[in-house]
C-alpha cells in the first residue's frame, strides 16, 4: 500500500537531441525536435507528454512522480565567487550573478554550491542556463505527471567516480558531440562541450590536461576513440550496463539518491517585483495549465454571478416574509378599531 503513494523516481539525462529516462528496471529513449530556436517543437512536446505518461504508469489519484533530471552542458556556464561572511545570501548570489553572468538572474535558471568556509574566506560554485531551457523541460515534464528537479548531468557523473577527491576529468560520448567535465577536489572547474567528428581524442586530451581521465562508456565495445585515449596513461572507463535509459548521468542520479548525496538544483527564481505580469507568458499548451484556467474562469463566473443568484434564491423568503408582517399589521389594525 505504502509503495502506492510512494512511487520510486524517475531519473533522466536531457541531451540536444535525446531524452532518456530509466527507473527501476525499465528505460526509455525518445528523439528530441528543436525549433529554429532551440525550443522543443509543439509536436515533439505532445509526443514526448504521451510517451512519458506511459512509462511512468501514474494514476489520476497518485501523486506525482518525482523526476531527477540531468541537462547537458550545452549552454550551462560555471563561476567561482567569493562570498563575504553574514548578509542576505540569496540577495549576494544575484549581485554576484549580475556581475559575472551576460543575463540576469532573472532570465536565468540558477543553483550554487558551497565550496570553501574558512579564515580565508567563503567561496561558491555557481552554475546557470537560461531560464527557458528548464521551464520547456519541466513544462513537458509536469504535463507528464512528474515534479521535476534539474541539475548538471556532469555533476551526477562525477558521482560515479572511484576517486573523486583526485583531479580528474570525465568525458562522456554521445550522438554527434562529447562533454567533458574536469574536476578538482570533487568540484567541477569547467565543462565543454567537443563536436565529435574530427580528432576527437586529441581534443579530449588536450582539454583534460594531466588529470586522471573517465571515459564513460556503456559495456565495454571496442572502438577507435578508446583505443586511441586508452593509449595513454591515467585513463580509465567508467562501465555502463546495457540497456535503455542507462547512461552515466541517470546512474550518478540513482546514486545520489540512494546514498543522499544533494547536488546543486537549477532553478528559475521567481521574476523580482520590477517585472511586470504579461499573460502573453503563460503557457497554455500543458493540459494541467488549462485547467487551471478552466477553474479560474468558471471561479470569476461564480462570483459575478453570485449576487444575482442571490437575489433570485431569497426572494420567496422575503415575500412570505412581508406577507406575514403584513398579516399582523391588519389584526392588529383590526383589535385597535373600536
Amino acid at each position: 500500500m505504502i509503495e502506492l503513494f510512494n512511487a520510486p523516481p524517475v531519473f533522466i539525462e536531457i541531451t540536444p537531441g535525446w531524452l532518456q529516462a530509466r527507473r527501476e528496471n525499465r528505460g526509455l529513449e525518445l528523439g528530441l525536435q528543436r525549433a529554429a530556436d532551440g525550443r522543443l517543437t509543439a509536436d515533439c512536446r505532445k509526443e514526448l507528454i504521451a510517451a512519458l505518461q506511459k512509462f511512468l504508469g501514474r494514476k489520476s489519484w497518485q501523486p506525482r512522480v518525482r523526476a531527477l533530471c540531468g541537462i547537458s552542458a550545452h549552454g550551462v556556464a560555471l563561476r567561482r565567487i567569493e562570498l563575504p561572511a553574514g548578509g542576505d545570501l540569496e540577495g549576494i548570489l544575484r549581485l554576484q550573478i549580475e556581475k559575472e553572468f551576460p543575463l540576469p538572474p532573472d532570465e536565468l535558471a540558477w543553483g550554487w554550491r558551497e565550496i570553501a568556509n574558512g579564515l580565508a574566506g567563503r567561496r561558491a560554485l555557481i552554475a546557470a542556463v537560461r531560464r527557458e531551457v528548464v521551464e520547456d523541460y519541466a513544462g513537458v515534464l509536469s504535463a507528464a505527471g512528474a515534479s521535476p528537479e534539474f541539475t548538471v548531468s556532469a555533476f551526477a557523473r562525477e558521482l560515479l567516480c572511484p576517486s573523486p577527491g583526485e583531479p580528474h576529468a570525465i568525458v562522456d560520448v554521445g550522438r554527434g558531440s562529447a562533454e567533458l567535465a574536469s574536476f578538482e577536489n570533487g568540484v567541477a572547474t569547467a565543462v565543454k562541450i567537443l563536436p565529435a567528428n574530427g580528432n576527437l581524442a586529441r581534443a579530449v586530451l588536450e582539454n583534460a590536461g594531466g588529470k586522471t581521465l573517465y571515459v564513460a562508456e556503456k559495456t565495454p565495445t571496442p572502438n577507435r576513440l578508446w583505443e586511441e585515449l586508452s593509449a595513454r596513461a591515467g585513463c580509465l572507463r567508467l562501465e555502463i550496463p546495457a540497456g535503455d535509459g542507462a547512461t552515466a548521468a541517470t546512474l550518478g542520479l540513482h546514486k545520489s539518491v540512494s546514498e543522499n548525496v544533494p547536488l546543486p538544483r537549477l532553478q528559475a527564481k521567481p521574476l523580482s517585483a520590477r517585472g511586470s505580469f504579461s499573460l502573453s507568458r503563460v503557457d497554455f499548451a500543458p493540459p494541467e495549465n488549462r485547467r487551471w484556467l478552466a477553474r479560474a474562469a468558471a471561479l470569476l463566473v461564480v462570483l459575478l454571478l453570485l449576487p444575482y443568484a442571490e437575489a433570485l434564491l431569497l426572494k420567496p423568503v422575503v415575500g412570505w416574509q412581508l406577507a406575514k408582517v403584513k398579516q399582523r399589521s391588519q389584526a392588529f389594525t383590526s383589535v385597535a378599531e373600536p
